[in-house]
């Protein structure tokens, strides 16, 4: 099956979303002033302890009702608050919605999830790479576009405009998009969704594949660290440009359009010349040392200027997170992908849970100090941290990881032979 038949999804949802990006900081901003970070840190930080929740249990939900139905209701929960803005111009209520939508935090869980249906293990990382750039497109058109339209027709037309692209998704994902999931059952879909609601599932069992293991818990200590300093880095960024360096709608526009190019760049062909040559463990290698570049050159920046020097560094830290899925979901077996790639994307949710609220506290006691952007070091320091944690992981711990996570005997077989020597000796 055609897996790029779900690339639209992810278009369409994150133009929705990127449209608004340039003006909600300043509404933040204008509603909230000094308290601009606070706000921020607490949405992001119940939205991230949300989706700590929902991303395992929409992954693990996805292998049994199928990946379009859980798709859907994804979508139109994330995409709700900027939809909402099309009626309101209460940024109280966007905020509060901003923070519930963690609720339906699963996308980027079930685009790869759907992805592995379709791809075979050796081709994932590159297919998982395109998904990143297709996002990685909506952000380089939305936000310029969202500054145009907001220049010429006012705030109000953006939120219309998004509103009209969740619809014509939710149109897509009904009558278009196939479904995959292979281990779908006949069973009343509702029951099963029961079935599934929190009350009747163990958050943490999930997580166990992280905790039996040393190559898994490596791993986890590695997407916990990194995405603490890329949410530290990503909640904040956007306020303190426009606070600190008085950037306008328009340079948030080209700011924003830049980080979206680099990320399309660098899923779209980087991930595709890189991981083969180097291997995904040395991608994720680079990956960190780059992020963590990017972080103390931000830190240092008086200018606009060297804030758009520090995307083109950001190009070499999206290898990260496709290196990191596909050693993921090569290891596990077909049965336990929506699963295992939730419960990935539940502890870098986490993150976005407790990272924004205490770095935007540090931030607003940095505020009116001569070296604002000093925070930034602190988040380069935990991105090198989980490179160092990178070196643990060795050919031999990725070989006994999926020896012990493969459960179907033709992935058994798969490891048996020289496929897998072939995989994992770039890596060393």
């Amino acid at each position: 099956m055609d897996y790029t038949k779900i690339l639209p999804v992810l278009f369409l949802e994150y133009l929705a979303i990127s449209l608004t990006k340039t003006l909600i900081p300043k509404l933040i901003v204008d509603k909230f002033e000094g308290y601009s970070y606070f706000v921020v840190g607490v949405s992001e930080t119940v939205k991230g302890l949300l989706a700590f929740v929902s991303c395992p249990i929409f992954g693990k939900l996805s292998d049994q009702v199928g990946r379009k139905l859980c798709i859907l209701l994804s979508m139109v929960g994330t995409t709700f608050p900027v939809c909402i803005m099309s009626f309101t111009s209460n940024v109280t209520i966007y905020v509060i919605l901003l923070s519930l939508s963690g609720l339906f935090s699963g996308t980027f869980t079930l685009t790869f999830a759907y992805i592995a249906d379709c791809v075979e293990k050796r081709k994932r990382a590159a297919a998982y790479g395109l998904a990143l750039a297709t996002f990685g497109l909506s952000f380089s058109v939305g936000p310029l576009l969202g500054s145009y339209l907001h220049e010429n027709f006012g705030s109000r037309f953006v939120f219309y405009t998004s509103l009209v692209l969740v619809v014509l998704n939710i149109i897509y994902i009904s009558f278009l998009l196939p479904e995959t999931s292979k281990n779908m059952k006949s069973i009343n879909r509702l029951e099963l969704v029961m079935d599934y609601m929190p009350n009747k599932w163990n958050v943490f069992e999930t997580f166990r594949i992280f905790r039996s293991d040393p190559f898994m818990s490596n791993l986890a200590a590695i997407v916990l660290l990194y995405y603490t300093s890329v949410w530290a880095l990503v909640s904040t960024l956007m306020v303190y440009v426009t606070r600190q360096l008085n950037m306008s709608v328009l340079s948030l526009g080209w700011l924003l359009s830049g980080y979206g190019i680099a990320t399309m760049i660098s899923e779209g062909f980087i991930v595709r010349i890189v991981i083969p040559k180097i291997g995904e463990v040395n991608a994720v290698r680079l990956g960190l040392f780059a992020f963590t570049i990017q972080c103390l050159v931000i830190s240092i920046s008086s200018t606009p200027f060297w804030i758009f020097v520090s995307v083109f560094f950001s190009m070499l830290a999206n290898l990260v997170y496709p290196s990191i899925s596909s050693l993921v979901s090569r290891t596990v077996s077909e049965s336990e992908q929506g699963e295992t790639l939730g419960a990935l994307n539940g502890i870098k949710a986490m993150t976005e849970g407790f990272g924004p609220l205490l770095f935007g506290l540090i931030m607003s006691l940095f505020e009116n100090s001569s070296q604002p952007g000093a925070p930034y070091l602190l988040v380069g320091v935990i991105s090198f941290w989980a490179l160092l944690h990178s070196f643990d992981i060795d050919r031999e711990s990725v070989i006994r990881a999926q020896q012990l996570y493969s459960k179907d005997e033709e992935h058994l077989n798969l490891l048996s032979d020289t496929e897998i020597e072939e995989d994992i000796s770039i890596n060393s």
